[in-house]
């Protein structure tokens, strides 16, 4: 695994938490961010797996749960298995209303079990089959005596979408004498707000970050792009 210095443009979410040893969250290295008032202590980090998988690890450490955000709901358990520590009190979340729409009426990847016997169980379901494979091989290299495998159900369903799509949000930081700048931009205004919460909750400086909506790109702005 390796750490991100900014998330991609998937439009990432809260899937679950867990519970860590503040020993083992210190072996992930320098967060990303790093938050701390009266009411939190936050450190997060960005994260990406060998598998191409991009989750992040947001530590609060008043309360010792961490928050894992990732892209759909079986990347949590996924997500914890490219730990190389253990997590303690995992919770995983319902799907989001975007996940639930996206994969009404479709199967996906399916990660399947089959123990001594030759029983075979559904451990979770993919919507992207690089997660699912990376996922099995995982359980795979536990080191029990069950196998594991992945096979397709259709109809397959849509990705979630990663592309950049049109831009129609903007982070913009703000200094003391009341200079903007522009950050980022992104097609999804949840994930820049998610990364304004950060960086304002650094105590060490006096500025501002928030998000913006773009005006909308006309035809005459894009006829020499045709």
């Amino acid at each position: 695994m390796k750490q991100v210095s900014i998330p991609s443009l998937a439009p990432l979410r809260e899937v679950g938490s867990a519970a860590f040893a503040l020993s083992d969250l210190d072996q992930l290295g320098t967060p990303n961010f790093e938050g701390k008032d009266v009411e939190a202590s936050i450190k997060t980090w960005w994260i990406e797996a060998q598998c191409s998988l991009e989750f992040a690890l947001s530590h609060d450490f008043l309360t010792g749960e961490a928050r894992v955000i990732a892209e759909e709901t079986a990347e949590f358990e996924h997500a914890l298995a490219h730990l190389s520590f253990s997590a303690e009190e995992p919770f995983q979340m319902g799907p989001s209303s975007e996940e639930r729409t996206r994969r009404d009426g479709h199967g996906g990847w399916r990660v399947l079990r089959i123990d001594t016997h030759g029983g075979t169980f559904e451990v979770t379901s993919f919507s992207r089959e690089r997660s699912a494979r990376c996922f099995a091989d995982l359980l795979e290299h536990r080191g029990h005596k069950q196998g594991y495998f992945v096979e397709p159900q259709d109809p397959l369903p849509p990705l979630p979408s990663r592309g950049p799509g049109p831009m129609h949000w903007v982070l913009l930081r703000q200094d003391e004498n009341g200079v903007r700048y522009e950050i980022a931009r992104a097609p999804w205004r949840s994930q820049l707000e998610w990364l304004a919460e950060q960086y304002n909750k650094e105590p060490r400086h006096k500025q501002l970050w928030f998000v913006e909506s773009l005006p909308p790109v006309t035809p005459a702005a894009t006829s020499a792009d045709r």
